[in-house]
């Protein structure tokens, strides 16, 4: 993963909850993809953009999986 991407992690780390390494791959790999059937050709300047956004989406998704979860179990939970 570019040292750019790296920096863009570290961010969103101190952040809610922020994402692991192992999360942060899995979505520049999902970024490499997106790019690929899009048919992007300036990657290097649209990934790092790319990744910001799709790391938020992925932040978003967990808490709603959670909140979403809470709910199956019957927790009550105020948004």
């Amino acid at each position: 993963m570019p040292e750019e991407l790296k920096r863009i992690t570290e961010g969103f780390r101190e952040t809610a909850g922020g994402v692991t390494d192992s999360e942060a791959d899995e979505i520049f790999r999902f970024c490499l993809r997106k790019m690929e059937i899009c048919g992007i050709e300036n990657q290097e300047e649209y990934l790092p953009r790319l990744f910001r956004d799709e790391v938020k989406n992925f932040i978003i998704r967990r808490g709603i999986n959670a909140i979403t979860a809470l709910r199956r179990m019957g927790v009550a939970v105020s948004v």
